[in-house]
């Protein structure tokens, strides 16, 4: 993340895409792991929460098959963390379930089920879904062409974030 962040703060002409080192499970967990925390007494039984849970105890599991988990380059100050929301993809009728975490240098999308509709450079951590905790891997990440400041809180043409009575969004 410090190498990101270098990269976004220099004055320099910067490549499209450079290279991060990191760990790929390792920040998947973390992100889970936060992500989850969001909120006192949040802990849901179910069948989306209970292959979450199994997950993040156990470092030999990978990633359940239905969790899509997605980064990009966030060169903004505003923070943004949610839960427990649905993306929905006008066009085609689809939606699923996210939650996002957005910082600078990062931000990290979610994702139950496959999302439609994702026209903006972001990468998956889906190469690495079953490689171990340890393992190191060169991720990707574009500087050029992010998400608009507010993707995917703010409505567009082709997509709404629908919030449930449950669902947490903090931004600052």
């Amino acid at each position: 993340m410090n190498e990101a962040a270098r990269h976004l703060r220099s004055p320099l002409s910067l490549p499209e895409t450079i290279v991060i080192r990191g760990r790929p499970q390792a920040i998947v967990r973390s992100l889970l792991g936060h992500m989850s925390a969001q909120g006192v007494d949040r802990y849901l039984k179910g069948p989306l929460t209970e292959p979450l849970r199994d997950y993040f105890l156990d470092e030999t599991k990978p990633l359940p098959a239905d969790i899509k988990v997605f980064y990009w380059a966030y060169p903004h100050r505003v923070h943004v963390m949610f839960r427990d929301a649905a993306y929905a993809h006008l066009p085609s009728g689809k939606n699923c379930m996210i939650w996002l975490l957005k910082f600078f240098p990062l931000a990290f999308l979610l994702a139950w089920d496959e999302p439609v509709g994702l026209n903006h450079t972001i990468h998956s951590f889906e190469p690495w879904r079953d490689v171990a905790i340890d393992h190191v891997a060169d991720l990707p990440l574009n500087l050029y062409g992010v998400p608009p400041l507010f993707w995917p809180e703010a409505p567009t043409r082709e997509s709404i974030l629908m919030y449930g009575q449950e669902a947490i969004h903090v931004a600052g």
